[in-house]
Protein backbone atom coordinates (compact mmCIF):
# COMPACT_ATOMS: atom_id res chain seq x y z
CA UNK A 1 0.00 0.00 0.00
CA UNK A 2 1.20 3.74 -0.71
CA UNK A 3 1.36 6.28 2.15
CA UNK A 4 -0.28 9.58 1.61
CA UNK A 5 2.84 11.14 1.79
CA UNK A 6 4.66 9.00 -0.71
CA UNK A 7 0.96 10.32 -2.83
CA UNK A 8 1.96 13.88 -2.64
CA UNK A 9 5.65 12.88 -2.88
CA UNK A 10 4.82 11.35 -6.53
CA UNK A 11 4.09 15.04 -7.42
CA UNK A 12 7.34 16.50 -7.22
CA UNK A 13 8.50 18.01 -10.07
CA UNK A 14 12.18 19.31 -9.15
CA UNK A 15 12.99 20.70 -5.98
CA UNK A 16 9.61 22.20 -5.06
CA UNK A 17 5.90 20.48 -5.31
CA UNK A 18 3.69 22.25 -7.27
CA UNK A 19 0.83 22.38 -4.15
CA UNK A 20 3.78 24.17 -2.32
CA UNK A 21 4.81 26.31 -5.02
CA UNK A 22 2.18 29.37 -4.96
CA UNK A 23 3.15 29.77 -1.30
CA UNK A 24 6.97 30.12 -1.87
CA UNK A 25 6.05 32.81 -4.82
CA UNK A 26 4.38 34.69 -2.61
CA UNK A 27 5.97 34.69 0.74
CA UNK A 28 9.80 35.56 1.78
CA UNK A 29 11.63 32.86 3.19
CA UNK A 30 14.85 31.38 3.52
CA UNK A 31 14.69 27.78 2.16
CA UNK A 32 17.49 26.67 -0.16
CA UNK A 33 15.12 25.31 -3.04
CA UNK A 34 18.25 24.39 -5.21
CA UNK A 35 18.17 20.56 -4.33
CA UNK A 36 14.74 18.30 -4.25
CA UNK A 37 13.38 18.53 -0.35
CA UNK A 38 14.45 15.41 1.45
CA UNK A 39 10.97 14.86 3.03
CA UNK A 40 11.44 11.24 3.85
CA UNK A 41 14.68 8.52 4.22
CA UNK A 42 13.62 4.98 4.03
CA UNK A 43 10.66 3.48 3.06
CA UNK A 44 7.39 5.42 3.71
CA UNK A 45 4.98 2.84 2.96
CA UNK A 46 6.06 0.14 5.18
CA UNK A 47 8.43 0.97 7.68
CA UNK A 48 6.76 0.37 11.10
CA UNK A 49 9.13 3.00 13.38
CA UNK A 50 8.75 6.44 12.24
CA UNK A 51 12.00 8.93 13.50
CA UNK A 52 10.52 12.77 12.70
CA UNK A 53 13.05 14.85 12.39
CA UNK A 54 12.70 18.93 12.17
CA UNK A 55 14.16 19.21 8.52
CA UNK A 56 17.02 17.97 6.39
CA UNK A 57 19.06 21.20 6.53
CA UNK A 58 21.43 22.89 4.14
CA UNK A 59 24.85 23.03 4.31
CA UNK A 60 27.09 25.06 1.54
CA UNK A 61 29.17 21.91 1.28
CA UNK A 62 27.79 18.25 2.24
CA UNK A 63 24.09 19.46 -0.18
CA UNK A 64 25.86 20.27 -3.78
CA UNK A 65 28.08 17.04 -2.85
CA UNK A 66 24.77 14.90 -2.59
CA UNK A 67 23.97 16.22 -6.25
CA UNK A 68 27.14 16.39 -7.63
CA UNK A 69 26.73 13.86 -10.80
CA UNK A 70 24.65 14.65 -13.31
CA UNK A 71 22.47 11.68 -12.78
CA UNK A 72 22.26 12.31 -8.72
CA UNK A 73 18.94 14.23 -9.25
CA UNK A 74 17.01 12.67 -11.67
CA UNK A 75 18.49 9.61 -9.40
CA UNK A 76 16.77 11.01 -6.08
CA UNK A 77 13.25 12.00 -7.44
CA UNK A 78 13.12 8.30 -8.41
CA UNK A 79 13.64 7.48 -5.17
CA UNK A 80 11.45 10.03 -3.15
CA UNK A 81 8.79 9.27 -5.69
CA UNK A 82 9.34 4.99 -5.04
CA UNK A 83 10.59 4.59 -8.86
CA UNK A 84 13.65 3.27 -7.34
CA UNK A 85 14.08 0.80 -4.27
CA UNK A 86 17.67 1.69 -3.27
CA UNK A 87 18.64 4.60 -1.81
CA UNK A 88 20.21 7.22 -3.86
CA UNK A 89 24.29 7.27 -4.15
CA UNK A 90 24.91 10.10 -2.94
CA UNK A 91 22.98 10.34 -0.18
CA UNK A 92 23.24 12.69 2.77
CA UNK A 93 26.22 11.49 5.34
CA UNK A 94 23.58 13.59 7.41
CA UNK A 95 21.54 10.62 7.25
CA UNK A 96 23.79 7.64 6.56
CA UNK A 97 25.77 8.46 10.00
CA UNK A 98 22.81 9.00 12.28
CA UNK A 99 22.61 6.58 14.80
CA UNK A 100 19.56 5.16 13.65
CA UNK A 101 20.37 4.77 10.08
CA UNK A 102 20.97 0.79 10.52
CA UNK A 103 17.04 0.72 11.30
CA UNK A 104 16.39 3.22 8.07
CA UNK A 105 18.45 0.97 5.74
CA UNK A 106 16.52 -2.44 6.98
CA UNK A 107 13.13 -0.78 6.77
CA UNK A 108 12.35 -1.14 10.28
CA UNK A 109 12.31 2.71 10.90
CA UNK A 110 11.93 5.80 8.55
CA UNK A 111 13.11 9.31 8.57
CA UNK A 112 10.32 11.69 7.99
CA UNK A 113 11.34 15.61 7.74
CA UNK A 114 8.29 17.80 9.76
CA UNK A 115 9.56 20.42 7.30
CA UNK A 116 10.75 18.79 3.83
CA UNK A 117 12.17 21.73 2.47
CA UNK A 118 16.01 22.56 2.99
CA UNK A 119 17.32 25.20 5.68
CA UNK A 120 20.63 26.21 7.16
CA UNK A 121 18.86 27.11 10.38
CA UNK A 122 15.12 27.03 10.69
CA UNK A 123 14.96 27.38 14.23
CA UNK A 124 16.75 30.98 13.40
CA UNK A 125 14.80 31.68 10.29
CA UNK A 126 11.50 33.82 11.78
CA UNK A 127 10.12 34.06 7.86
CA UNK A 128 10.33 30.38 7.99
CA UNK A 129 7.70 30.63 10.96
CA UNK A 130 4.39 30.24 8.42
CA UNK A 131 4.85 26.87 7.59
CA UNK A 132 1.60 25.30 8.93
CA UNK A 133 0.04 27.08 5.28
CA UNK A 134 2.29 24.79 3.27
CA UNK A 135 0.53 21.48 1.94
CA UNK A 136 3.39 19.68 2.87
CA UNK A 137 3.27 20.59 6.66
CA UNK A 138 0.00 18.23 6.90
CA UNK A 139 1.40 15.09 5.43
CA UNK A 140 4.60 14.76 7.88
CA UNK A 141 2.88 13.92 10.91
CA UNK A 142 0.11 11.61 9.17
CA UNK A 143 2.50 8.99 8.71
CA UNK A 144 2.30 7.77 12.38
CA UNK A 145 -1.51 8.24 12.24
CA UNK A 146 -2.21 4.41 12.52
CA UNK A 147 -0.04 3.98 15.47
CA UNK A 148 3.45 4.71 14.42
CA UNK A 149 6.72 5.62 17.14
CA UNK A 150 8.75 8.62 17.18
CA UNK A 151 12.60 7.78 17.97
CA UNK A 152 14.35 11.17 19.51
CA UNK A 153 17.94 11.83 18.29
CA UNK A 154 20.03 12.58 21.34
CA UNK A 155 23.05 11.32 22.96
CA UNK A 156 21.39 10.69 26.09
CA UNK A 157 18.09 9.30 24.43
CA UNK A 158 19.64 7.14 21.34
CA UNK A 159 16.76 4.65 20.74
CA UNK A 160 14.22 5.56 23.00
CA UNK A 161 11.18 5.65 21.10
CA UNK A 162 8.05 7.08 22.40
CA UNK A 163 4.00 6.59 20.77
CA UNK A 164 3.27 9.71 18.69
CA UNK A 165 0.48 12.16 19.64
CA UNK A 166 -0.87 14.82 17.34
CA UNK A 167 1.67 17.91 16.61
CA UNK A 168 0.33 21.18 18.05
CA UNK A 169 1.67 23.64 15.49
CA UNK A 170 0.76 27.35 15.95
CA UNK A 171 -2.23 26.17 18.11
CA UNK A 172 -3.73 24.26 15.52
CA UNK A 173 -4.11 20.45 15.48
CA UNK A 174 -2.37 19.61 11.93
CA UNK A 175 -3.62 15.43 12.49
Amino acid sequence: MTSSIREFWRGLDDSVHPDDAPYFKADRHSFNLEFPPPAFIGDIDNAPVVILMLNGGYDRTLTPAEFARPDDRAEYLAWIKGERKAFPQNLSAYYTQHPEFSLVRDGSAVIVNAVAYRSEGITREPQNQKLAKLPFSSFAPKVASTGGRACRKSRRQARRCTPLRPLEFQSRRIW
